[in-house]
């Protein structure tokens, strides 16, 4: 390690936690008159680390609430984030320096990396409407809090490189990031607007560490850990829960905790407005033969009296949970552990207390993308009743979620259309957290009035949702477009194909068809007739795929390119290359050639980033 200080390193190594080899805030320490001051912020923060993960991850092991009681896994109530989306979180990428971001869904596919560069991108945390990452990216001596937004992959800094930054928290009317930052001699709450503007403290140097602001529901106040400077300029032991308005008025410490062996840090807000948060001992001691020391997780009103004590567990024993999350819909925590001795992302179900492991390879820091469920019916003169109390109506006869849409011009009759691929909602009214129980339907909306005017389904999804992905022309003579469908997921994506009318060409039609693969039978290739049209896209370590789309006179070429090579070989690869041509409702196969050995390191080149006239999502 380069520049951690001894105590620093002795309560990262008690408490069994992944060390932070460049410190927190090392960005500042150019700065040299104050950077005494800014290595033992490092240790306050890292020692709150040890904290959060600890006292935080003891709360799942034991039990759900009990049936009398509030759970903090029971549904939330209609109109909220309340689906679950995919997992955020933190990995070392192959071949590449610093570790980079990446998401997985629930069931451990469609792992793919969204950052890149010679960075360590940490702390993920999502917007309120799951399109958009906040995340602290070390590069070189600097900590910056940058925004990612997930459909174009464009990333944006929002904080000055003059200051050091850590663990961010979204508003939840999406326009305020909260997070501790440090800026000169203090560590404090700060709020930053999305798109960089508004930087400011709302706490104003009262303590050594401020750190971990977590929103209240209705987004008032944010609540958050500190820990108070001693006579002598160092930190105090034990840490406080403080409240605080968005404003930065009306300032408090909510658990004024007399005993210094003890620390609270807040966990999250329920919908009563009372707070979780986690008791812990300041310090952990974990090794064989030590004696246990017991946690609580507690919920605590705004006046500050414990309302009760919800959990309690062993926050030593060797397989403990770290950074847990509640995923949106309540029902889940994500969470990082080592409990089959790599550090991995794993979840919990709540009410079963049943634990998968997600990731292989290594995860930490996880976060769970809210998928907006807007199930409340907009205000109208008269009483209306939703028909969907935990969903979205699109005109299907039953409510769904995991809504996708994409514009382009299905139909042929010169409007544009809207292409909606959906999730039935289970039986109990929820968004399937199971993919094998999922129900998804495509439907095209021609008239653009939110409800689909032909549907095709329901089509079994190999991820945890089918999600519309591109619109190619795919025979370039008569306007209309097809679909391209997220069937299949992981690092190579399968897309199912789509289009409106039972032909090509077939103006007038609201029937959407799935296409199937015509003429000749070439099994080979993958593509056999009267099987349906599956496309390929991507790439893992064994196989990649390509697809790309040529002109040829009046003819309409799309040729699907794939490549093979064993994994950890240095040989070369196998590469084949099927021509397809669109028409009369059918895929028919035009060309196969024959397999060829490349010694390319990358055979097929890069994805187009365009094929039949429509863009190609990064995946």
């Amino acid at each position: 390690m380069s520049k951690v200080d001894d105590e620093l390193t002795r309560r990262l190594r008690r408490a069994e936690r992944p060390v932070d080899d460049d410190g927190l805030f090392e960005g500042l320490e150019r700065r040299r008159s104050h950077r005494e001051r800014v290595r033992k912020v490092q240790v306050g923060l890292l020692g709150f680390a040890v904290l959060a993960a600890t006292a935080g991850g003891f709360a799942i092991l034991r039990e759900a609430f009990d049936t009398d009681k509030r759970n903090v896994g029971e549904s939330p109530s209609p109109g909220v984030l309340s689906a679950n989306g995919e997992i955020v979180f933190t990995s070392v990428a192959e071949g590449e320096d610093g570790e980079h971001l990446f998401l997985i869904s629930q069931d451990g596919s469609g792992r793919r990396q969204i950052t890149h560069g010679d960075t360590s991108d940490r702390l993920p945390a999502w917007s309120p409407d799951g399109r958009e990452i906040v995340f602290v990216r070390r590069a070189e001596s600097s900590s910056r809090l940058f925004v990612l937004d997930i459909d174009s992959g464009d990333v944006r800094a929002i904080t000055p490189s003059s200051m050091g930054v850590y663990r961010p928290s979204w508003s939840p009317d999406g326009e305020l990031i909260a997070f501790a930052g440090v800026e000169g001699d203090g560590s404090d709450i700060w709020l930053v607007r999305p798109d960089g503007s508004g930087l400011r403290p709302i706490t104003d140097g009262e303590f050594y560490t401020a750190d971990a602001p977590r929103w209240s529901v209705d987004g008032s106040t944010i609540a958050f850990t500190a820990n108070l400077s001693d006579e002598d300029g160092g930190f105090r032991e034990g840490w406080d829960v403080y409240l605080i308005g968005r404003d930065g008025s009306g300032l408090r410490n909510l658990t004024d905790t007399p005993d210094p062996e003890r620390s609270e840090s807040p966990i999250g807000w329920l919908t009563d407005g009372n707070l979780v948060l986690a008791e812990s001992p300041g310090t952990i001691h974990s090794g064989p033969g030590l004696p246990p020391q017991t946690g609580r997780w507690l919920e605590v009103a705004p006046s500050g009296d414990v309302v009760r004590t919800v959990l309690e567990e062993t926050v030593n024993a060797p397989d403990h949970l770290q950074e847990p999350r509640l995923s949106p819909d309540g029902r889940f925590a994500v969470f990082d552990s080592a409990r089959d001795g790599t550090q991995e992302v794993w979840f919990v179900e709540l009410a079963s207390r049943e634990f998968t492991r997600v990731t292989t390879g290594g995860g930490y820091g996880a976060a769970w993308q809210p998928v907006r469920v807007d199930s409340e019916p907009a205000p109208t003169p008269t009483p209306s009743v939703s028909p969907e109390p935990d969903g979205r109506d699109i005109g299907l006869g039953f409510p769904v979620c995991q809504v996708s849409e994409l514009v382009a011009q299905f139909d042929g009759e010169g409007a544009t259309d809207t292409a909606i691929v959906a999730t039935r909602l289970g039986d109990d009214m929820r968004c399937p957290s199971n993919v094998q129980q999922a129900e998804a339907y495509v439907g095209i909306d021609i008239d653009r009035d939110g409800l689909v005017d032909g549907s095709f389904g329901p089509i079994t999804c190999e991820v945890y949702y089918c999600r519309a992905f591109a619109a190619p022309d795919l025979d370039g003579d008569d306007g209309k477009r097809e679909l391209l469908v997220v069937e299949g997921g992981g690092s190579v994506v399968g897309l199912g194909v789509y289009a409106l009318g039972a032909e090509a060409g077939s103006q007038g039609s609201t029937e959407v068809v799935r296409i199937h693969i015509g003429e000749p039978d070439l099994v080979q290739t993958g593509f056999v007739t009267g099987e349906p049209a599956r496309l390929f896209i991507g790439g893992d370590e064994g196989w990649s795929y390509r697809l790309r789309c040529e002109d040829h006179g009046v003819n309409r070429f799309l040729y699907q390119q794939r490549a093979f090579r064993p994994v950890d070989s240095t040989g070369p690869a196998t590469v084949d290359e099927t021509t397809l041509v669109y028409g009369h409702g059918r895929l028919d196969v035009f060309d196969a050639r024959e397999p060829e050995q490349s010694t390319s390191d990358d055979p097929l080149g890069p994805q187009p980033a365009e094929v039949c006239g429509a863009p190609i999502p990064a995946i």
